[in-house]
């Protein structure tokens, strides 16, 4: 008699990708990984001025917004609703940041604390809402941040030769409006577009720069887990991992030189990102329904 078991088909053996440690190993054009930018007494200082400010509770995460708050829906800002300059306590580490290449004067910063277990879902942050490089610092606990875009889209991308890039099959999953939301999506089935992954790991104080093509062409994202495995070694992550995303806000167009992930170059200005219903659309709805119905009772005459 055969049983059940000897049925039961061999579970598959999870593969690890490599993890870059540094932006060389990586090779994505844009990409900087500057370790150990802050000093652990800066780090100290930071968080403690981070908990004197007040939490705004997101389903999964705390976030705080500074410069100009943060908009989770459209993953942009308002340029007009401005909160005002960038905290004092932030200042010198602003100065530094905007000493380094590609780094345009920052005037909007978000701080994230993520715990174990919450991750950040695939996305490009949205090309008319910031100019020039997107800057992380990691306070508190490290993590692996993934990089993904379309294989074979244009570009001048070296990365394929001698990096961390690996092609996979993944269905990129949709940001929810609070700014959470979606799991791991990595696993691939049939259908689903190919993409190139490339895994970075971002220690504790660790600056992270997306520039030129990292920051237009290539989405980023957080796994949603409880720990990374870092080229053969398993990382818990810590009980909870801060960190300091600065931009630019732009206000106006982008033409940048990678149109096909473009807000600005592949739709009408109403409807960047996710167009909202317009006035007039009620009104062509009706307009639709009633030539419709017009059209009928000319055939019913016929």
């Amino acid at each position: 008699m055969v049983k059940f078991a000897e049925l039961e088909q061999p579970k598959q053996v999870q593969q690890h990708l490599p993890v870059a440690l540094t932006a060389a190993q990586a090779g994505i054009p844009g990409l900087q990984l500057h370790p150990e930018f802050i000093t652990p007494e800066q780090e100290a200082a930071l968080l403690q001025h981070i908990e004197q400010q007040p939490w705004q509770q997101l389903s999964k995460r705390r976030v705080q917004h500074y410069g100009f708050c943060f908009d989770y829906s459209q993953r942009g800002v308002d340029a007009q609703q401005r909160l005002g300059p960038l905290p004092e306590w932030v200042q010198l580490v602003v100065q530094r940041m905007e000493a380094l290449p590609d780094v345009l004067p920052l005037d909007q910063l978000t701080v994230n604390e993520y715990t174990p277990g919450v991750g950040l879902s695939a996305h490009i942050d949205t090309h008319s809402a910031f100019s020039g490089a997107i800057l992380s610092l990691s306070l508190a606990g490290g993590c692996i941040m993934e990089f993904r875009r379309p294989v074979g889209s244009s570009s001048s991308s070296s990365a394929a030769n001698g990096s961390s890039m690996t092609p996979i099959a993944a269905a990129g999953a949709a940001a929810a409006a609070a700014g959470d939301g979606g799991g791991d999506s990595s696993s691939s089935s049939a259908g689903e577009a190919a993409l190139q992954q490339v895994q970075v790991y971002l220690p504790p104080r660790a600056l992270l720069v997306m520039g030129g093509e990292s920051r237009y062409a290539w989405q980023h994202y957080i796994p949603h887990r409880k720990a990374d495995w870092v080229n053969g070694q398993l990382l818990p992550r810590a009980a909870r991992r801060v960190s300091l995303t600065f931009r630019q806000v732009r206000g106006r167009p982008c033409a940048c030189a990678f149109p096909q992930f473009c807000d600005s170059q592949l739709a009408p200005p109403d409807s960047v990102v996710e167009r909202k219903s317009h006035p007039a659309d009620s009104g062509w709805m009706w307009m639709l329904l009633f030539m419709a119905l017009v059209y009928q009772c000319c055939r019913v005459e016929q």
